[in-house]
């Protein structure tokens, strides 16, 4: 029997974002998803002092690779069923030269594997 692991075990998430730079959006204005492969990563130098979980949806293989949403740092998982799962974390945007921290909500759902 062959051992689980994780590193070669690929799976692709359709992910939509739930919020525009921290405001909620009401299901009308949801973006389509965005398909990809999700992979979860530990920043141990960082400015907060202290290290960070990112996670970043990348492009199927085959393709550049390319994060396809800004990263979702310090996710945490707020729901979950059958159907798939709701991350809520900070993501990092920019305006007029200053970067700022919100709050992001990506509700994702597996799709068929790779």
């Amino acid at each position: 029997m062959t051992a689980f692991d994780p590193k070669n075990t690929r799976m692709r998430w359709a992910v939509t974002q739930l919020r525009d730079k921290g405001r909620r959006l009401k299901r009308t204005e949801w973006p389509a998803p965005v398909v990809g492969e999700l992979e979860l990563s530990v920043m141990p130098e960082t400015n907060a002092k202290r290290p960070l979980k990112k996670l970043e949806l990348y492009g199927t293989p085959g393709t550049v690779r390319q994060s396809l949403l800004l990263p979702l740092f310090e996710p945490q998982i707020i729901a979950m069923d059958g159907a798939g799962l709701v991350l809520h974390g900070m993501q990092l945007a920019s305006d007029d030269g200053s970067v700022y921290e919100h709050i992001q909500v990506w509700h994702c759902v597996p799709q068929s594997e790779l």
